[in-house]
């Protein structure tokens, strides 16, 4: 049995340290990513935390990655707003991805829910092994 739970340590210290590495690649990656990823990165981050894609959100990200025109204008619409194309197609498709059953959303939340079943099973098996 100790030799179970010391291959298992080894294995969860593995993870954690891999999941440290993770975290500085995500951040170089977020600055390699093309406008469309960083976008629907935002999207989804807006759209787990308040259970749908704020409006302030959406304005937002339309500024920062708002359509110039060839002289280097800003595009607005008629109310002043700023237009940005890139951003109404990522929330497009994102919609249409939700539409289809196939929501980033919700595997992201499966995702993150597999980790603490995984660490609940694995403590259940260890009490059962107690009890007997």
């Amino acid at each position: 049995m100790s030799i179970l739970t010391d291959i298992i340590e080894t294995v969860l210290r593995q993870n954690e340290d891999s999941a440290n590495q993770n975290e500085d690649s995500i951040k170089t990656d977020v600055t390699l990513d093309d406008d469309e990823l960083t976008i629907e990165r935002q999207i989804v981050k807006c759209q787990m935390k308040h259970g749908r894609l704020l409006i302030q959100t959406g304005r937002a990200l339309r500024r920062m990655f708002q359509d110039k025109d060839y002289n280097g204008n800003l595009h607005t619409d008629y109310y002043g707003e700023p237009t940005s194309e890139k951003v109404d197609r990522t929330i497009r498709r994102l919609a249409k991805r939700r539409y289809r059953n196939n929501c980033p959303v919700k595997a992201q939340i499966k995702e993150d829910m597999r980790k603490p079943k995984a660490i609940i099973d694995y403590y259940t098996e260890k009490q059962a092994g107690r009890g007997l």
